[in-house]
């Protein structure tokens, strides 16, 4: 008769999760401590020249997340003229999860990226440079609705991450185009262009929905145009004519989205607003 083993195989895998393994100097490794964190910690970066305390960090962002505050953490990290970097904590990885599925989360006075984190940055300000966002491209001619087209199009707004099929009724009657693409923050989000038409060029505009807090002087995340220290772009339209075309970079209505203007900081308390990036929209908090 077979005899039970004096070592099960769960004795095993349990020995082999307590191994130590050193380096070549002698110091332990911990070959599971990136999962560990990441399982629990995010860093992120809050776009905007408009300080905040940790204080109202957790009062905004916990209210809006649906987390008891003894259940996450944040720590501001690094700061500069445009953003702060920030590290959370979370107890519950779903909590974590769930706060990253909907990223980037969208203030009336900044935009927060987050990412999970395995490891502190060591150089912040080359970290979370970009986030997905969606748009729209208008007045495409009907003999240039091509895929290849409405991809080199959407290209031109970022990195490409889905792209509308070149249904030609669809976008003449609707007449636009949708797209995804990542959003690099050190650029200005991209206006439109003049685009080839029969008897001349016409302007095809780009709208972005749920329009982060940015400037339509410059076209940059971070700052109002009210603050704005760098020369508007200009542009030249159908007729010849030079125009800032950033300050006709307008968001789309997106069914169900709440639309509001932008805040003062002061307002906070008062009149708070933030939508993720799936267009759930929370205010008055």
């Amino acid at each position: 008769m077979l005899q039970k083993p004096d070592i099960t195989m769960d004795d095993l895998l349990a020995k082999a999760l307590n191994l130590t393994v050193l380096d070549e100097d002698g110091w332990e490794i911990n070959e599971a401590g990136g999962d560990v964190a990441g399982g629990h910690c995010a860093k992120g970066r809050f776009c905007s020249n408009k300080p905040m305390s940790c204080p109202l960090l957790k009062t905004i962002l916990g209210r809006v997340w649906g987390i008891a505050d003894n259940n996450w953490g944040v720590e501001i990290k690094h700061n500069n003229k445009q953003s702060s970097f920030l590290v959370f904590t979370f107890k519950s990885a779903q909590d974590l999860n769930r706060t990253l599925g909907k990223n980037p989360w969208f203030l009336n006075y900044g935009t927060l990226i987050l990412e999970r984190m395995t490891s502190l940055p060591q150089d912040w300000e080359k970290e979370l440079l970009r986030f997905p966002i969606c748009g729209r491209v208008y007045h495409l001619p009907s003999r240039s609705i091509t895929q290849s087209n409405l991809n080199r199009l959407a290209s031109l707004a970022g990195e490409v991450i889905d792209v509308q099929m070149a249904d030609i009724p669809r976008i003449v009657t609707k007449d636009f185009f949708t797209f995804k693409v990542w959003c690099d923050i050190t650029k200005p989000l991209f206006p439109g262009l003049l685009f080839p038409s029969i008897g001349g060029k016409k302007w095809l505009p780009f709208r972005y929905e749920r329009l982060p807090f940015m400037c339509f002087n410059c076209g940059f995340l971070g700052h109002d145009t009210r603050v704005c220290a760098e020369t508007p772009m200009m542009f030249e339209d159908e007729e010849g004519s030079s125009n800032n075309k950033q300050r006709t970079v307008l968001g789309v209505e997106v069914p169900g989205a709440i639309n509001k203007s932008l805040g003062k900081m002061e307002d906070v308390n008062s009149g708070l607003f933030i939508s993720d990036s799936n267009g759930n929209s929370f205010e008055n908090l």
